[in-house]
């Protein structure tokens, strides 16, 4: 299984290629611009413009590459396709403005840099949601680590990734006090089930990112 899954991941950082050198300029530019009229008038887009609000998760099952419409053990592996760029300063473009399709390369996009990358989603996990009110998996969101698939059960195994999330927050032990408390943390797991937890890779601070 270890070969189909390094393979697959291959194929698909080929493919991450391909986009690449579809959305970008030679110089790093967005290659979209703005919206087009029937009159061939240019109308840039905002500055603050999000191109995605969370990572693509994208499921390996036997000939078949799908979103999620089989149960989770029934898939070789679970990957994620995310986009790292930086936004342009929003004092450079003026959205009241419009142009010519003749001036379509003096405008400055509102993205740029973009760096594409694929990762396994158990090697940047974190252990926390990725928002408040939902169930969803939260990413580590050191860029480095990320690209680097460097997340906290990156050095634990993706079993304990399962375990940890199967009964995340469904576990009840006992504080020093004596009170019942649920097991929300990926040390307070590994200390239950008598693991190493000098294995787990420290998160750094900041905002996690949804990955499922």
């Amino acid at each position: 299984m270890k070969n189909v899954k390094e393979d697959f991941k291959k194929e698909l950082n080929k493919f991450l290629q391909f986009i690449q050198s579809h959305v970008s300029t030679k110089d790093g530019q967005w290659a979209v611009k703005g919206f087009i009229d029937v009159y061939k008038n240019i109308y840039t887009i905002s500055s603050d413009t999000k191109i995605v609000s969370k990572i693509l998760e994208i499921h390996l099952f036997p000939k078949i590459l799908s979103l999620s419409q089989f149960p989770y053990n029934e898939y070789l592996g679970h990957f994620c396709f995310g986009i790292i760029y930086d936004r342009v300063d929003g004092s450079t473009i003026d959205e009241t403005k419009s142009y010519n399709i003749d001036h379509l390369k003096s405008i400055t996009s509102v993205v740029k840099n973009f760096d594409f990358f694929i990762a396994e989603k158990w090697k940047i996990a974190s252990d926390k949601g990725g928002s408040g009110n939902t169930a969803n998996i939260g990413s580590i969101n050191n860029i480095e680590d990320i690209k680097n698939e460097n997340g906290m059960f990156s050095k634990l195994g993706e079993n304990w990734f399962d375990e940890y999330w199967m009964n995340y927050n469904k576990i009840s032990v006992k504080d020093k006090t004596g009170k019942a408390k649920k097991i929300r943390s990926l040390t307070d797991f590994v200390k239950y089930r008598k693991g190493n937890e000098f294995l787990i890779v420290p998160k750094k601070s900041g905002r996690n990112k949804c990955i499922g």
